[in-house]
């Protein structure tokens, strides 16, 4: 799962779609389903991001087990083996991807996190 999705889903370069198909087309990753999850909309956009992404709690990863997987598992056979399932972001993502992890090991047991710090004064 991939925070702040559409960043890893666009075509100006950052085509991860694109990588992941042609790394499984060359057996050299095995078959992957990757969610790529975008925040909540609201008119202020980066407050919606920076509420979902930096609150350091279950909450993101309550969400993801209880309203997302559930939705990905009706059509498809995925994995519980946490060794196998992966979270990522950037930044406030790298936040939420690490929260995820952190509450739920059992779950999650990969995390990818660029820049996943808030440094306050």
């Amino acid at each position: 799962m991939c925070f702040d999705g559409g960043g890893y889903a666009s075509e100006d370069g950052h085509n991860v779609p694109l990588v992941l198909d042609n790394l499984i087309h060359a057996k050299e990753l095995p078959v992957t389903i990757c969610l790529f999850l975008t925040p909540g909309q609201t008119d202020a956009y980066g407050e919606q991001r920076s509420l979902e992404y930096d609150t350091v709690s279950d909450v993101n990863a309550d969400f993801l087990l209880q309203t997302i997987l559930p939705h990905v598992e009706a059509r498809y056979t995925i994995t519980d083996d946490p060794a196998k399932r992966c979270v990522c972001g950037l930044s406030s993502g790298g936040i939420a991807a690490f929260s995820v992890a952190w509450f739920r090991p059992e779950s999650f047991g990969c995390v990818i996190s660029w820049i996943g710090c808030k440094l306050t004064a």
